[in-house]
């Protein structure tokens, strides 16, 4: 698995952060914002990560799956699981493997325990250095990255990744 290119996903329903991966060797990430109406977003969004595993020879792609989280309202939920619905049946119809990663593991694996999203980003900074991380969401797909990563049996250190 270690030569294989993963793409690791923080997607909201207005921008998402993507991060490339080969083996536990960061390739490169950033975040995109989307505009217009919610089904126009999502066709985006969707079309834009397959470009990118079909440009990047992805094998894998590592998505954080919605959650409901209560105070933010259910059309909120409804567009993510959108986003997920749309990027993970246009991926998997391409033959590719997706792994629904839950949000908590994936903070987990770049924070441990309860972290602001500056403290995020800061996280995600240590891993793959400070200039590179341009935001919330693509420090988010990087904790994205880490807890698919963990999940196989691997284990990071941040050590090895700033060698």
């Amino acid at each position: 698995m270690s030569d294989q290119i993963t793409l690791a996903l923080d997607a909201s329903t207005k921008c998402v952060g993507f991060s490339l991966w080969s083996g536990y060797d960061y390739l490169s990430g950033f975040e995109r914002k989307y505009k217009g109406q919610a089904y126009l977003r999502m066709d985006r969004i969707a079309r834009d990560v397959l470009d990118l595993c079909q440009e990047h020879l992805v094998q894998h792609v590592a998505i954080e799956k919605p959650v409901y989280v209560q105070g933010h309202g259910h059309d909120t939920h409804f567009e993510l699981a959108c986003a997920f619905g749309a990027i993970a049946s246009r991926v998997a119809g391409a033959g590719l493997h997706v792994y629904e990663i839950n949000p908590k593991s994936a903070k987990a694996a770049l924070v441990s325990g309860k972290a602001t999203k500056a403290q995020m980003i800061q996280a995600a900074q240590l891993y793959v250095g400070a200039r590179m991380v341009v935001g919330e969401h693509h420090a988010d797909s990087i904790g994205v990255f880490l807890a698919w990563w963990n999940s196989h049996g691997h284990r990071l250190q941040v050590e090895s990744m700033r060698a």
